[in-house]
């Protein structure tokens, strides 16, 4: 499964994952919960314990996605974006991905909350 990842201090990079719980635990180093961004094919897998973990502030994750998830929010440790159909993950959308990778954070903030 294709997906990107940001473990900081690092910026996202695109990476190929086996499908699986297993390996989104592995990616972000433990149980991991999902954040919806307002789009159904897309979310965010963070590790559920980030801010208590002593995990380190994600500032690449945070500055693309502040503006769609709030100033008051914080993302911690590794952050992955998906792709999701339904219940399933899968690859990450290639026009995200682009986004993604040309640092766009307001592209993707209009993508996901239209108007």
């Amino acid at each position: 499964m294709r997906a990107l990842v940001a473990d900081p201090p690092r910026q996202f990079v695109e990476i190929d994952i086996p499908r699986g719980l297993g390996a989104l635990q592995t990616v972000v180093r433990g149980g991991i919960e999902v954040v919806y961004l307002g789009r159904d094919d897309i979310g965010l897998v963070i590790n559920e314990e980030s801010l208590l973990n002593g995990s380190m502030p994600n500032r690449e994750a945070n500055r693309l996605f502040r503006r769609v998830i709030g100033y008051g929010n914080l993302l911690c440790g590794p952050v992955m974006i998906v792709g999701q159909d339904g219940d399933e993950f899968t690859d990450v959308p290639s026009a995200v991905a682009e986004m993604v990778r040309l640092g766009s954070a307001d592209a993707f903030a209009r993508s996901v909350r239209p108007g």
